[in-house]
């Protein structure tokens, strides 16, 4: 285990399991879990059981961006983390671009200056701003 003391990960994943068999959909369990299998380098389980953190499974953005990205679609970038986060995961906007996708933005109006020279997205609003028939995609 690269990180932490490894009888204490175990037991809070036994616990994951434990709350999970009483409450199959119960969002927190899945999310924590989620947490813990990114911290111990588990990348697919835990990205699998991130999706949770709206509440519900979610559609698996792999499959979803591109089918999307594909058929002209409007895709809203959401903002839901930092700063840091947010210029991270902006990085792949270009690659949805030219995969034909259509693209708006909702987050911090800091960054608006800055990307609206760069003509990746049609439509830049604060974060929640509703996006006229999009698919979101949260950064």
């Amino acid at each position: 285990m690269p990180w932490g003391n490894g009888e204490i990960i175990e037991e809070a994943f036994g616990c994951f399991r434990h709350a999970l068999q009483m409450h199959p959909d119960l969002p927190e369990a899945h999310v924590s879990a989620a947490i813990t299998h990114l911290l111990v380098g588990n990348l697919a389980e835990g990205w699998k059981g991130y999706r949770w953190r709206h509440g519900e499974p979610g559609e698996d953005p792999r499959e979803a961006v591109p089918r999307h990205a594909k058929q002209g679609g409007l895709i809203a970038l959401e903002a839901e983390q930092g700063l840091g986060d947010i210029l991270f995961f902006l990085r792949w906007a270009a690659s949805l671009k030219a995969a034909g996708a259509r693209l708006a933005f909702r987050a911090d109006p800091r960054l608006h200056a800055l990307l609206a020279p760069s003509g990746l997205f049609e439509d830049l609003a604060p974060a929640g701003a509703p996006a006229q028939a999009a698919s979101s995609i949260c950064m």
